[in-house]
């Protein structure tokens, strides 16, 4: 009996010395902690096991870690330590902040090289042109449509993107996903594998003759009559003329009605043309089957085969 009394006292005696000694490293943990000496700390936490609040302080521990880290632009290493506690407080969040810094560092050069330019490119149909451009990690997207009254704008999106060593990926406004593929080298960033033009490429395109011939009715009244339309554009310099079959009940035996020549000067504007040239706001260009194309308002013009105007003496309908 007295031998079982001294062991109980032994075993009392020895678990307030254990518990004496984890209110000591605790106390001394938590001084570590708070001179942010986390890893410190978090190493005793640990072996506190279940003492107290130990076990959420060990997460507290790698929490601040990660933070400090994150504050001192060690970001793949405060994104490594976010990802081991990614469910506690606001850890998600950092760990989104981390992979934006560390893509803006990554590709800083792609960045930069991607504000130099815009990009046009088909908008879905043969009559919508779409313009996107970047700043930052944000994308724009414009897009202008054209219709027998002509050429009109749409409204802006801007959202944000994230790059990777061959793709742009964003989600639209639509929850609809956009990846655009993208080389970069010494010439500066290409988008995509074709459809995807800069304004100086949509212009060096162009370059050439386009014609249009098209039956649709005579105003004032329901007669169907041809019309053709050309035009050249040449390094700067646009010209055009036209002519369609005249409505019998006014002409009679005329042959055809011709007009022009027009000429002026150009530059290439979001889907057509700053131009002195008379009726040079009726042409327009898009992106159709990855290529640049002028357009008459909405109508789809070819590549002459031949070069050359046909002239006023030169129609045959």
């Amino acid at each position: 009996m007295r031998k079982q009394l001294v062991y109980g006292i032994l075993l009392a005696s020895m678990a307030l010395s254990l518990t004496a000694c984890d209110g000591s490293n605790y106390k001394k943990a938590t001084e570590l902690y708070n001179n942010g000496q986390y890893a410190e700390a978090a190493e005793i936490f640990t072996k506190l096991g279940d003492y107290e609040d130990s076990a959420d302080m060990v997460l507290a521990c790698q929490y601040g870690e990660a933070k400090a880290l994150y504050e001192a632009g060690d970001y793949e290493g405060a994104l490594e330590k976010f990802e081991g506690i990614r469910e506690y407080e606001d850890s998600a969040e950092y760990i989104a902040k981390a992979e934006h810094e560390i893509m803006v560092t990554t590709y800083a050069d792609v960045l930069e090289q991607l504000e130099e330019n815009d990009w046009y490119y088909n908008g879905g149909t043969d009559n919508k042109l779409n313009r996107i451009s970047f700043s930052g990690t944000d994308a724009t997207i414009s897009y202008v449509f054209f219709d027998g009254n002509g050429k009109h704008e749409g409204e802006d999106i801007t959202v944000p993107f994230v790059i990777n060593d061959s793709s742009i990926a964003m989600t639209l406004e639509d929850g609809s996903d956009l990846n655009i593929g993208y080389t970069a080298g010494t010439d500066g960033v290409k988008l995509g594998t074709g459809g995807y033009y800069t304004l100086d490429e949509v212009d060096a395109a162009l370059q050439g003759y386009w014609e249009l011939r098209e039956s649709k009715p005579v105003y004032p009244f329901s007669y169907v009559g041809t019309y053709e339309y050309h035009l050249h554009i040449d390094q700067g310099f646009l010209e055009s003329e036209s002519a369609n079959t005249p409505n019998p009940i006014f002409a009679g035996g005329t042959e055809y009605f011709y007009f022009g020549p027009y000429e002026g000067n150009y530059a290439l504007n979001f889907g057509g043309f700053d131009t002195d040239m008379d009726h040079g706001d009726y042409w327009f260009w898009n992106i159709v089957d990855g290529k640049p194309t002028i357009l008459h308002y909405a109508e789809l013009c070819q590549k002459s085969e031949t070069e050359g105007m046909p002239g006023q003496s030169g129609y045959s309908f």
